[in-house]
């Protein structure tokens, strides 16, 4: 149950389930799978990186690769990386994301420049359950580059970022790294848009506070940016994929409340379908009605996001963890281009706080339990029957829509627990639904 080979990548716990050697094997098979010249390597701030990175690039020089090393980046820098080679290249990044700093995991980007789909992981799994070494001649070479000021230059020059008028503003920015990969290009970033910076956790590999990004694990930077009187916060989780809003006057939203603020910035440019997974909050549907467009809803993980928009045509999406997603810039969740994509609202807005006015309130509660086997409890079924809902969708876990909210049961693909989320517009009834849940547990 501690190692996890999903859509979501390959993740485990470092030199217990995710040891050295299987890295060396699944890198050397995932070359195998794209007749590419290149791979494009990252890595976020946990120590154990370093000891995975040296197998990775020994199994993409052992397949004859160009491998291109870009250190400690975050996610989206290496995926921006990939797709700005125009299918000349793969991508491996090593980072466990939200999971604590003992999880480390391989995430695999396709030569487009977006992460497997759930067909093409079970594609890689077959390849390293057959897979042998051969002998060759054919052996790679070893070189670094920086992705995350290619990544910058990138969200600069991007039409939807106002970057002159965020420069004339000067605006007064907190931020909060949590030590992970993000430590460098948000404050590179936001030297470049002419912010004056104040940040707490910057330093790379200093874990003060857990990796997730919500309300409970980033009230230190509302505290910042409400006594320094800044005008926005930024938090992100470990690999900068993630991102979370700190209103000015210190008020810390939800990490689900970053995609419809985006999205409503991004609608008013240009109307496009959303997608998004079954456990976001319905926030995206309110922005999506006053545009009039509609809110198309697939299975939990950036990959199937990603998939869904491709197929669609759709512009935008993205999840409920903080992940924003942008399809002609990156096909991936990038908190660096969703922190310049908010300023840019802002200048427009002029307070932070005119935000939480674009949608009706909304309450919603998180739970994660513990499990030894990967099945939904049978007194889960019965909690879901107490709701007398004829809408109940069982594409992924199970997800009971009523007239005022959801609530979504399913197992995690990065960690070995469930995942509750509940969400409605009447506090007592979220309440009631906790009541019934305190009792079946």
């Amino acid at each position: 149950m501690n190692l996890f080979f999903t859509v979501s990548g390959l993740r485990g716990i470092v030199f217990s389930t995710l040891t050295p050697e299987y890295v060396l094997k699944v890198s050397a098979g995932f070359c195998n799978l794209f007749d590419v010249p290149s791979l494009i390597i990252g890595r976020d701030t946990r120590p154990s990186g370093r000891a995975l990175l040296h197998s990775v690039i020994s199994g993409a020089i052992s397949k004859g690769k160009k491998v291109f090393d870009g250190k400690i980046a975050p996610t989206p820098s290496i995926v921006y990386s990939v797709r700005e080679r125009e299918k000349k290249a793969v991508g491996i990044v090593i980072t466990a994301s939200h999971n604590p700093p003992e999880w480390n995991a391989l995430k695999f980007i396709h030569p487009e420049g977006r992460f497997l789909f759930e067909e093409e992981i079970e594609r890689l799994k077959k390849e390293i359950r057959f897979f042998n070494w051969e002998n060759t001649d054919l052996i790679g070479t070893l070189h670094s580059f920086d992705p995350v000021n290619e990544h910058v230059e990138g969200i600069l020059r991007h039409p939807l970022i106002l970057d002159d008028e965020i420069r004339i503003r000067k605006f007064k920015v907190g931020i909060d790294t949590g030590g992970g990969a993000g430590y460098n290009i948000f404050p590179l970033l936001l030297k470049k848009l002419g912010c004056e910076i104040s940040g707490i956790n910057r330093e790379a590999g200093n874990f003060k506070r857990p990796f997730e990004v919500n309300i409970e694990n980033i009230k230190e930077l509302g505290e910042l940016v409400k006594n320094k009187n800044l005008d926005i916060g930024f938090a992100i989780d470990a690999d900068g994929d993630r991102l979370l809003i700190v209103l000015k006057g210190g008020e810390v939203l939800s990490e689900e409340d970053t995609l419809p603020i985006c999205l409503y910035y991004l609608l008013s440019r240009a109307k496009s379908n959303v997608v998004t997974n079954y456990s976001t909050t319905e926030h995206v549907e309110d922005i999506a009605e006053r545009f009039n467009v509609n809110v198309i809803i697939t299975k939990v993980g950036e990959a199937n996001v990603v998939k869904k928009m491709n197929e669609t045509n759709a512009l935008y999406g993205g999840e409920g963890n903080g992940g924003v997603i942008v399809r002609d810039f990156n096909l991936t969740r990038d908190a660096v281009f969703a922190s310049a994509l908010l300023l840019s609202f802002l200048v427009e807005l002029g307070d932070s706080r005119e935000f939480k006015k674009l949608f009706r309130p909304r309450f919603r509660k998180k739970i994660k339990i513990p499990v030894t086997e990967r099945k939904i409890p049978l007194n889960m079924e019965k909690f879901i029957s107490s709701l007398n809902s004829s809408d109940i969708n069982q594409e992924d876990g199970i997800r009971v829509k009523i007239d005022i909210g959801f609530i979504h049961i399913r197992l995690s693909n990065t960690e070995p627990v469930l995942r509750i989320i509940m969400e409605t517009k009447e506090r007592e009834v979220l309440r009631e639904w906790e009541e019934k849940l305190k009792r079946l547990l």
